[in-house]
């Protein structure tokens, strides 16, 4: 089993104050979304609360859900009205990334800075591959 370098109590209070915002115009990965056009279905890992999701979804991909350790859904349910998308489009999963058993496969499975908070990263990377549909392992969705 995996070792966690931070637990729900850290999470919690580090979410306390948060500060909901609006999604961002620019990301990093801009110039490789071109890419992902046709994906229909994506999971953000270890991204409470969700900002990714609601990216995504702004761009068209209509099924957007949020796996995390920790979800407020108060909180995510602020964030998308902020953000003008409706109630209840991010499906929130609150799981422990390595219990997880998804009942679906996903068209782009994301993350960002959630990596790194595990020592097996190896591990973690592969456990992002068994959530993706073959399609996207194969390239079938110009990925």
């Amino acid at each position: 089993m995996e070792k966690s370098l931070t637990d729900r109590k850290f999470w919690q209070e580090y979410w306390k104050n948060y500060e909901y915002e609006k999604i961002p115009a620019k990301v990093p990965f801009g110039k490789f979304l071109s890419r992902l056009d046709g994906a229909s279905s994506f999971i953000e890992v270890g991204g409470f609360p969700g900002v990714f999701a609601a990216y995504f979804y702004k761009r068209g991909c209509k099924e957007v859900s949020l796996l995390d350790f920790y979800i407020d859904k108060g909180m995510v349910s602020k964030f998308e009205k902020i953000n003008s998308i409706p109630q209840g489009t991010i499906t929130c999963i609150e799981s422990d990334f390595f219990n997880f058993e998804a009942n679906k496969k996903y068209d782009i499975v994301f993350s960002y800075g959630f990596i790194e908070h595990f020592s097996d990263t190896k591990d973690v990377m592969q456990r992002h591959v068994n959530l993706l549909t073959l399609k996207n392992v194969m390239g079938g969705v110009n990925c």
